[in-house]
């Protein structure tokens, strides 16, 4: 269910860092209360930022969300209300508050923006109103064919340094079963945080706030005149910086979900996100008309005949599945309730194409076309770490794929990924918990595994030899698991005349003068079995010659020594995206008139997360390098991440050792 999107307010780029921001903090009650005798000080409450965050642009001096709930004629009303204000410190500042955007879609009604520019003047202060608002489309990810996404586009006047940026709106959804959630973190320094959720006390509301421990952050519950009334402030925020290989920030930066759990009536309480079985209550509507579909006479035609050859039930289902990953196409259209509802899977197979909702309802019709049960099922990608356990709602899914179970194993078949064996969930959904619909109120939770390093493998063997400084030789590489359908995705419709330049790309050994030749392929759309490449190759000037010796570095792939490198005060976890063995082999010929001076040391570093080693072995002929590089986890935890740091060092140290040539 591509429905992310359905609920973005001002999407951002997140990075982070702690930033103590208390006696600022002062300063920011003074600015707001006293406007006129701060801008009188522009240039002292700049200096003042400005040293405090000297690599920023801008600050946000507030940033509120509140959220009223209300009822009319036994119905909950939910309004969203949004208000910001930005200090402009530079230029830079200056040029990133030109435009700004504010993302909705079918599911908001928005109402009225208030937006203008404070502007310092020698008097005080001058309010420049904002004369030009557009509305356009939102732009769609490059996965997405169509949505419904719009955004308001605001141009700020007088933007210059101690400019003070306001912005406000307010939108009201359609859809009061959506769930709603802050976050306490940002990409440059917010002063003041802070969520009310105002409800109706007839209303209640299910919140949890995850990675509070991370920052100070006040919580109250107040009874105010028949409402509720929650708060939720913090005078500094998380800042999130740029770091290699971390998953999303929800991860572990503070931030807070919501949603109405239930609600009271004269008839009683009317439950909307109190349980799973309420999220399943609701869910369940979106793919009855899938489920009451009488099969088109083609689809069943179809499915027999996919069928047919084989007799064992799992057998029968792996061919459904393959089919369907060969024959639709994947797109994604999220307009309105398209995001949430399956096609009918008749129009599907029709149409020959369709989003992930619909493979999945392809497959369970399909199925049962033949008398197979499949069951589909509703899961977040990795992008989403909030669990069904921990916080049922739908900011735990984004996608549907269909689940099969056989001797007490499930096996989740996700067609989006079109060339992975029916053995492998879609790497993207590791390690998640899915959604199974068994039936009407009928549910279970299961959890995908985490594929191990063993299945996901990269065999690779290079002949190499020297002439002059030049060298030259061939490779051999067999590709498994997540590595053989990445490299499908690419191969499945390359040109034969592309094949070269494809493998230069990947194998790029000892310098950019790297060449491939010759490439071939084998078994790449074999999903059950690696697939096999290899080509000749070419690289000019590696070597280096002194004297009566030659320096040659044996380990010939640098990407190595490029992985992921780490900052020193890093705090965010690593992810990658799935766990991988690495092995790759260099033979080297000694070349004719020489002697081995001298080979590196051996290296080895052996944890429960990862296994590293460089050896070498010679022989009369030949000295042959090994490097194997083994993970054994997609998420490592921040209080972990130092451990991969002492791989980088000790790689870095390896790659940088020659073996040593020596005239006769």
């Amino acid at each position: 269910m591509e429905k992310c999107c359905a609920l973005s307010i001002i999407t951002t780029v997140i990075r982070y860092q702690f930033v103590d921001m208390r006696s600022v903090f002062l300063l920011f009650l003074l600015f707001v209360s006293q406007l006129s005798v701060v801008w009188g000080q522009t240039k002292e409450a700049l200096d003042t930022y400005r040293l405090k965050y000297p690599k920023h642009h801008l600050v946000q001096l507030k940033d509120e969300m509140k959220i009223i709930v209300r009822m009319e004629k036994n119905v909950p009303i939910v309004e969203h209300r949004y208000s910001i204000e930005y200090l402009v410190l530079d230029n830079n500042g200056s040029l990133s508050l030109a435009e700004q955007r504010i993302g909705y879609s079918s599911f908001q009604q928005m109402g009225e923006i208030e937006a203008y520019t404070l502007v310092p003047t020698e008097k005080g202060t001058k309010k420049l109103p904002v004369k030009r608002i557009d509305t356009r489309d939102a732009e769609t990810s490059g996965s997405v064919f169509h949505d419904d996404n719009k955004e308001k586009v605001i141009f700020f006047p007088g933007l210059a340094p101690g400019a003070l940026v306001h912005l406000s709106y307010s939108f009201v959804m359609t859809d009061y079963t959506f769930p709603f959630s802050y976050n306490f973190f940002a990409s440059i320094p917010v002063e003041s945080n802070k969520v009310i959720i105002e409800v109706d006390s007839s209303v209640h509301i299910n919140h949890r706030l995850f990675h509070g421990d991370r920052l100070a952050i006040q919580h109250t519950e107040n009874l105010v005149k028949n409402k509720r009334v929650y708060t939720w402030f913090s005078d500094k925020a998380m800042i999130i910086d740029d770091e290699d290989v971390a998953p999303e920030p929800r991860y572990y930066a503070p931030h807070l979900l919501a949603q109405i759990g239930y609600y009271t009536t004269k008839a009683g309480n009317v439950s909307l996100g109190q349980s799973i079985g309420d999220l399943h209550a609701n869910y369940q509507q979106n793919v009855e008309q899938v489920e009451n579909e009488i099969p088109d006479p083609e689809l069943v035609r179809i499915a027999d005949s996919i069928a047919r050859p084989y007799n064992d039930e799992f057998d029968k289902v792996k061919a459904i599945y393959y089919w369907v990953q060969d024959h639709i196409k994947y797109i994604a259209i999220e307009a309105g309730m398209e995001g949430f509802v399956p096609r009918q899977p008749s129009a599907v197979l029709h149409k020959r194409y369709g989003d992930c909702k619909d493979m999945a309802s392809l497959i369970y019709s399909m199925t049962k076309a033949i008398g197979i049960p499949t069951y589909l099922t509703w899961i977040g990608s990795r992008e989403l770490p909030t669990k069904y356990t921990e916080f049922p709602s739908s900011f735990c899914d984004n996608h549907m794929i269909a689940s099969y179970k056989k001797n007490g194993k499930i096996y989740f078949l996700d067609a989006t990924d079109s060339f992975l064996s029916i053995e492998m969930p879609s790497s993207f959904i590791q390690g998640k918990e899915a959604f199974v619909h068994l039936g009407k109120d009928q549910f279970e939770i299961a959890n995908v595994p985490v594929i191990p390093s063993g299945i996901t493998q990269r065999i690779d063997s290079t002949w190499a030899k020297l002439d002059g400084k030049n060298m030259t030789g061939y490779i051999r590489s067999w590709h498994s698991g997540y590595y053989h359908s990445l490299i499908t995705d690419v191969l499945r419709d390359m040109p034969k005349n592309e094949l070269d330049k494809f493998s230069t790309s990947i194998y790029q050994r000892c310098n950019n003068s790297f060449l491939a030749t010759n490439s071939t392929t084998k078994d790449v759309l074999e999903r059950e079995k690696p697939a096999f490449m290899t080509c000749d190759w070419k690289a000019s000037n590696y070597a280096t010659a002194y004297n009566n010796e030659v320096y040659v570095n044996l380990l010939l792939d640098k990407n190595y020594i490029q992985y992921f490198d780490l900052k020193p005060d890093r705090v965010a976890p690593m992810e990658f995206p799935f766990a991988f063995d690495d092995q790759s082999v260099t033979i080297f010929e000694i070349p004719e008139g020489y002697v081995v001076k001298s080979v590196p040391k051996n290296v080895e570093l052996k944890t429960e997360f990862f296994d590293f080693s460089v050896t070498y072995k010679q022989d009369k002929t030949t000295v042959t390098s090994a490097l194997h590089l083994k993970t054994n986890f997609i998420l490592l935890d921040t209080a972990n991440v130092q451990q991969w740091a002492k791989l980088l060092a000790l790689s870095k140290q390896a790659f940088s050792e020659t073996l040593v040539l020596q005239k006769k």
